[in-house]
Order: structure tokens, then sequence, then C-alpha cells
């Protein structure tokens, strides 16, 4: 059996799998004996700080390199079925999916969009085009049942909904003027803010902004 050392993330994959990142690739384990079930043997994938598990239970990451910049999507049997070149000058971000099936990437050139059930790209919504163009967009998370939550660099966090097209800036003392930003929003759609310098600020989900 491989030995999958460095095990850098791993992904809720289903109610019986869990998906390990190690450092040769991806493995896919059972979760009640965690034997193996699935590899996807790729040296420097497990790097991918950009991976995700969509609806139809596919793994789309990105893989960068001073050549190109690919986003590659895996099936269930961790088998490669779909491969994106997205030119080498590009980098990725953040990576999510929303109810209607659409991957956003968010990147230095500005938001990107697939189909994940073709896997082919769409068009970027009219009203998002512009999106990054004067600062950086430093994620693309889910938000609420219907929205994204974006962070841009001097226009800070902006939630998009899906479904409506509205865009509103919320927590306007926030504007993420700084190069690099982590965030998570949790369950309670509670946004955790961090510049990787000071301690997390926390934005409670239902506080009206």
């Amino acid at each position: 059996e491989p030995v999958f050392n460095r095990i850098s993330r791993l992904l809720d994959y289903d109610e019986d799998h869990i998906i390990a990142l190690g450092k040769d690739g991806f493995v896919k384990f059972r979760k009640d004996d965690f034997d193996a079930v699935a590899i996807f043997s790729n040296p420097g994938s497990s790097y991918a700080d950009n991976v995700i598990v969509t609806k139809n239970s596919d793994i789309w990451y990105i893989s960068e390199s001073k050549d190109d910049c690919h986003i590659i999507t895996l099936g269930g049997r961790l088998r490669e079925i779909n491969r994106y070149s997205l030119g080498k000058d590009v980098h990725v971000t953040g990576i999510c999916e929303d109810v209607s099936q659409v991957v956003w990437l968010a990147t230095d050139k500005g938001l990107i969009c697939f189909d994940s059930r073709s896997g082919s790209r769409i068009p970027t919504p009219g009203a998002l085009k512009d999106l990054g163009k004067n600062g950086k967009i430093h994620f693309a998370i889910p938000f609420w049942s219907n929205s994204i939550l974006f962070g841009v660099q001097g226009e800070g966090l902006l939630s998009y909904n899906v479904i409506t097209g509205n865009i509103d800036r919320i927590v306007k003392e926030q504007t993420l003027e700084g190069n690099k930003y982590v965030c998570f929003v949790d369950k309670g759609n509670n946004i955790w803010l961090s510049d990787g310098k000071s301690e997390p600020k926390t934005y409670m989900g239902r506080r009206p902004y």
C-alpha cells in the first residue's frame, strides 16, 4: 500500500468517505475503517490551496505552475474527467460553488465561472464583470442560502445574491486594504476574518449591517 505523508488537508466527501490530500496526491478513505478505496497520484497536488467537493460529488482543484494554471476535475473514483487551462498569468485566490451549481473562481484577473454539471466555462454575471479590477479579490465563500461572500481589496466584504443578482456591501468599516486575508463562514453565517497578523475578527451573521 502507498504511504501518504504530510497530509495537508481533509475534505468531507460524503457520509461514508473523506478525501485526504497527501504529499503525492489525493486518497479516498472509508470513514468506518479508514481503508483507501481510490487514489489519484499527482505529486504537488496535495498543496492545492483551492479545492472543493461539488454537489455532483466531483472534486475541483487548482493546479498552478510557472507555465500554466489549470482547473482540474476528478470524479468519485478519483479519475481526471476534465482539465481547463486558465493561462499562465492567472493566479487563483478562491473557489466555491453556489446553490445553482456554478463554480466561482476568484483570480487576480477577476471572476471566472463554470457550470459544475457540464464542466464548461460560462459568462460572468454582468454586475460582477468589473469585480477585482481596482483591487485583489481575496476570497469567494458561500454565504447564506443563495449568496456568495466576496472579499475585495479596497472595497471590503460584498454579498452577491445569485438568484436576484443584488450586491450588498456589508461590514462597512472593513475595507480589506491589506494584501492577504483568510475568511471562514460558519453554520450560523458568522464571518471570521483574519489578516494573518492579528487576532481574527468576528462579524455576527444575523447582525443588521
